[in-house]
């Protein structure tokens, strides 16, 4: 994931917006907002993400999760193994929804996630069911996510 994708990513999710000062200030001096994401840690995201195991999905909570952790990826945060494992089989669990938005952010926390090896067997299982699937966006983000 670049940065690029990822500032949009934040900017979409959190409607983060630069606001200029316009009381007694000149118009090219602006104060940006604090990021909705800054100052988030790492143990308590891994918490979070426990949620995608509900029976009932909240895909737009989920996707708020997904984008703490793309966002701790980005800046570098790296997880444990046991970690990134609990957060990779919480994830696949999420390929139950058919919200689109939140199959797209699965997609992409998969592709940057550091897993086992071992456990790429489990990727190509959840994604060949959307390889096959008569809904362009989910086969091509399939075949993006193994191409990896």
């Amino acid at each position: 994931i670049n940065a690029e994708y990822m500032g949009i990513l934040v900017s979409r999710s959190h409607n983060i917006h630069k606001m200029s000062i316009s009381a007694g200030k000149r118009k090219d001096e602006e104060v940006e907002e604090p990021s909705p994401l800054q100052g988030i840690r790492k143990n308590l995201v891994v918490q979070e993400a426990k949620i995608f195991n509900d029976a009932q999905l909240n895909a737009s909570k989920c996707a708020q999760i997904i984008t703490k952790i793309l966002y701790l990826i980005l800046q570098g945060e790296s997880f444990s193994k046991e970690e990134a494992t609990d957060i990779f089989f919480s994830c696949t669990k999420l390929f139950q929804s058919s919200d689109a938005h939140l199959r797209r952010m699965t997609y992409l926390l998969l592709k940057d996630l550091k897993i086992d090896p071992d456990n790429s067997l489990i990727v190509v299982s959840c994604l060949s069911k959307d390889m096959t699937s008569k809904i362009d966006t989910f086969r091509a983000n399939s075949i993006r996510v193994l191409s990896k």
